[in-house]
C-alpha cells in the first residue's frame, strides 16, 4: 500500500478538523471548538506552504462559521 504524500495528509486531518468542529460546535462545546478552530488554522496554513512549494494542487479552503 502507497503512503500518504505530506499533502495528502494534510487536506485529511483538515478534513477531519472541519467535522470534529461541525460537532463540537452543535454540542455547545464552545472551548473546544475554539481549540479546533485553532488548529484548523494551522493545518490550512501548512497546506498552502505545502502547496507553494510544489507539493501539489491546493485544496478549497472552506472557513469554518
Amino acid at each position: 500500500m502507497e503512503q500518504p504524500t505530506k499533502l495528502e495528509s494534510l487536506r485529511f486531518v483538515q478534513a477531519m478538523l472541519r467535522e470534529m468542529r461541525q460537532l463540537t460546535q452543535a454540542d455547545g462545546e464552545y472551548f473546544l471548538t475554539y481549540l479546533i478552530d485553532v488548529a484548523y488554522l494551522e493545518v490550512s496554513d501548512r497546506v498552502r506552504v505545502s502547496w507553494a512549494d510544489g507539493l501539489g494542487s491546493p485544496l478549497q479552503i472552506t472557513r469554518l462559521t
